[in-house]
């Protein structure tokens, strides 16, 4: 932590630079499950150290852009041109970070749950809630979420 005198001084002390992003693809567990990969085949695509890595940085936001999604390098190149990486953006790829983590760590947990102790898990993931006027009754408040990624008709 930048902001805190002992922090700073205990890396200079032991000659460590500052790290300003950090850039995280995590292993295919997705992808390898997705395309029926063995059991073996999916292990292997766990990822240990990669989300660690992106939970430290992202929990570091303020001073460490934290960057999970490749689709995101043309905002941070965009940014470095002008100078720095906002904080506005740190905050945002922080956010990204720790969703990606997460995911993933359900991914991981689907799996394992159905193919080693024989049990369904369902995890659900929805996004973009859309306020409604009212929810049930007139004095309720609502929101309506969809799916993500899904491409089939729905009421979404």
């Amino acid at each position: 932590m930048r902001d805190k005198p002992s922090h700073v001084n205990e890396a200079a002390k032991l000659g460590i630079g500052f790290i300003d992003i950090v850039a995280v693809n995590l292993y295919p567990f997705e992808k390898t499950v997705a395309q029926g990969g063995s059991l073996e085949d999916a292990i292997e695509n766990i990822d240990i150290g990669g989300p660690a890595l992106v939970r430290a940085a992202a929990k570091n936001y303020n001073h460490v852009a934290v960057i999970t999604d490749p689709s995101d390098y043309p905002v941070i190149l965009e940014e470095l041109g002008k100078g720095d990486i906002s904080p506005e953006t740190k905050k945002k790829l922080a956010v990204k970070a720790f969703r990606r983590v997460a995911d993933y760590d359900c991914a991981i947990d689907t799996y394992l749950s159905r193919n080693l102790a024989n049990e369904d898990i369902l995890r659900l993931k929805f996004v973009e809630g859309r306020t409604l006027r009212y929810g049930e009754n007139w004095h309720q408040s609502a929101k309506f979420y969809k799916e993500p990624d899904v491409t089939e008709p729905s009421i979404a």
